[in-house]
């Protein structure tokens, strides 16, 4: 009787170990969740190019929790120059803007030149965890950026909206 206490003993240890284990890796999986949860993620836009000057560039926090401590460098690839990046904490859907500089004052027709904008960038999240972040923006889509606030789709948006308005009116005054 003994032996097959001492036997169901030892399984049952065995079971508990196992049970052990495997709650503790669910703690590491739930820790690794919940860290990813609120991490952040920025990008670089050029978003207006100045004849013999350069760059404005708009950098975004596109992920789900603040930067903290932003420090990199936006370079203009390849042989363009370089612009130090600092900045103290960016909250989701926040941005901030700088001047991403030429060396040539005839920057129009350099930009066809150079290939990529680069920003690599260090910062924290809200856990304190120091992350790296490397985005590009090839030159070749300035093109396809607008130099303002507004957006093509937006833009016609409001210009249909403005149509359907009018035609409202005309209906009403029985043109």
């Amino acid at each position: 009787m003994t032996d097959s206490i001492s036997v169901l003993t030892a399984i049952l240890v065995i079971i508990t170990a196992y049970y052990a284990w495997q709650t503790r890796g669910m703690v590491k999986e739930m820790e690794t969740a919940r860290l990813y949860q609120f991490l952040p993620s920025l990008k670089v836009n050029p978003t207006h190019l100045h004849l013999g000057d350069g760059f404005d560039v708009e950098i975004r926090n596109l992920g789900v929790g603040p930067a903290k401590n932003i420090r990199g460098t936006l370079k203009i690839e390849p042989d363009g120059d370089e612009v130090d990046i600092i900045y103290t904490i960016l909250y989701p859907t926040e941005s901030f803007s700088l001047h991403a500089p030429f060396k040539c004052a005839d920057s129009y027709k350099i930009a066809k030149e150079y290939k990529q904008l680069t920003m690599e960038v260090c910062f924290e999240d809200i856990a304190n965890i120091t992350h790296e972040n490397k985005d590009v923006f090839m030159i070749e889509d300035i093109d396809k950026t607008r130099n303002d606030d507004h957006r093509a789709s937006t833009i016609v948006e409001v210009l249909n909206e403005i149509k359907r308005t009018l035609d409202s009116i005309e209906g009403k005054l029985g043109r």
